[in-house]
């Protein structure tokens, strides 16, 4: 793997990480085909980024090639008293597929050793819901629509609920 670095993602990023979004829009897949849409969309991004827990992954000219969004997973916050994280979108840049940078990403936030969470749509194609369980993830809730996640630090015992 080339140079990268990680780092907290900051409101400068949000063009690039925007950017790459609707390049890996179609595989999510994400419909970003309305100005209402992709403006729902920034906001979003804008507003995950401006909570301090999203990342971004740098080639070595600190080019953002790759991002996590995470949010506070404020329903199973207040289920399961803990810190839970959400992942709701990831994605790397084309040209930097295959190296390693979607598994840094994960392997980042899994290292705040908090239960992480994610939903994939059934219909994505870039194999997330595979990578995921490959990394530790187990599929909790599944439907014709999407597949939810969940990743629990060792030791943490899921809820009885």
């Amino acid at each position: 793997m080339a140079f990268m670095n990680i780092r907290v993602a900051i409101a400068d990023d949000a063009p690039r990480i925007f950017e790459l979004l609707v390049g890996v829009a179609p595989e999510i897949p994400l419909r970003l085909d309305t100005d209402e849409r992709r403006e729902a969309v920034a906001a979003m991004l804008s507003s995950w980024i401006t909570l301090g827990e999203s990342m971004v992954a740098l080639d070595g000219d600190g080019l953002v090639v790759g991002f996590l969004m995470v949010e506070p997973n404020m329903m199973r916050r207040f289920l399961e008293d803990d810190q839970s994280l959400h992942l709701p979108y990831a994605g790397v840049a084309h040209s930097h597929r295959n190296r390693g940078i979607f598994r840094a990403l994960i392997l980042q936030a899994k290292g705040r050793n908090v239960p992480l969470t994610a939903t994939v749509k059934s219909a994505n194609q870039s194999e997330t819901a595979t990578r995921l369980t490959r990394m530790g993830f187990q599929i909790c809730v599944s439907s014709a629509d999407e597949w939810n996640l969940v990743w629990r630090p060792e030791g943490a015992q899921p809820s009885a609920s």
